[in-house]
């Protein structure tokens, strides 16, 4: 029932459905999972799904990329209540960037800023402090 109500939507807006034939690694690595979750947190491990969707779409182009600007989501119908839930999540995800640091001050900020909150002068990927 999980897998006929959830998509995953790319930042066209596009609806990929989970993956019916799943790579024997694939499987492994969910089998591993699931009992980690249990273990750690009891009755609501036991019950989750993991679902795989395509990395790419038609074209060979990645559903989403962690490092560029963008946003995917996923999508359950009727399953969190009525109608659809959406949980979106937006790039690039700023785990898997370099640091950056503002020219001017030289605080560390979010890889994903195009500006210093404090300065308001532009940052760029590998800058450091000019002080």
């Amino acid at each position: 029932q999980i897998r006929a109500n959830v998509v995953l939507r790319d930042s066209r807006g596009v609806d990929y459905r989970p993956v019916d034939q799943v790579h024997p690694d694939a499987m492994i690595l969910a089998s591993v999972i699931r009992p980690i979750l249990s273990s750690t947190i009891g009755r609501l491990g036991e019950n989750m799904e993991v679902i795989f969707f395509a990395a790419r779409n038609e074209l060979g182009r990645p559903l989403a990329d962690p490092t560029q600007p963008g946003l995917f989501a996923i999508v359950l119908r009727d399953i969190a209540g009525p109608g659809e839930s959406v949980y979106e999540w937006r790039l690039p995800l700023t785990s898997l960037l370099p640091p950056v640091y503002c020219p001017q001050g030289g605080e560390r900020v979010k890889a994903n800023w195009n500006y210093c909150p404090w300065h308001g002068v532009e940052l760029h990927a590998g800058e450091t402090s000019t002080q």
